[in-house]
């Protein structure tokens, strides 16, 4: 485990300990959380602070509201709404990154300097984030076993 992963449990851990949730995931996925944590890293729940607005990693908010979705959160339109977020999100973050390498090939056709079949090939991520989360737990629960 990277010791960027052991930073983004360490976090987890914290803001679910903050907000008295350990309790309702399961005791393997939290026992995971604590066995790979980065003890030493320095993270403080800032308490006047929303969790919007806690300076947390971008995956550290991720595997939360992976959780919140799977485990705490009990209004299925609620649950349901937050998935809509997710899909949301992924076809944003398509749709840039097929922009910019769009803006880059006009880049290089434009100004000459390269030709367009020297360009690295861009490698398409088919996994959805709904993928790459649930392969994340499952990593970290096949991980403590």
């Amino acid at each position: 485990m990277t010791t960027e992963e052991k930073r983004v449990n360490r976090e987890l851990l914290v803001i679910l300990n903050q907000f008295h949730l350990t309790d309702k995931i399961p005791s393997e996925l939290l026992q995971n959380l604590q066995n790979n944590q980065d003890e030493s890293w320095p993270f403080v729940y800032e308490k006047n602070l929303k969790l919007e607005e806690q300076k947390i990693k971008r995956q550290t908010a991720i595997l939360f509201s992976d959780i919140y979705i799977m485990y705490i959160c009990k209004d299925e339109a609620e649950r349901a709404r937050l998935k809509q977020i997710y899909i949301d999100n992924e076809e944003k973050r398509k749709r840039k990154n097929d922009f910019a390498f769009l803006q880059k090939e006009a880049a290089v056709h434009d100004e000459g300097k390269e030709e367009l079949t020297n360009l690295p090939a861009v490698q398409e991520n088919k996994d959805s984030i709904w993928t790459k989360i649930k392969k994340l737990i499952k990593k970290l629960l096949v991980h403590n076993r």
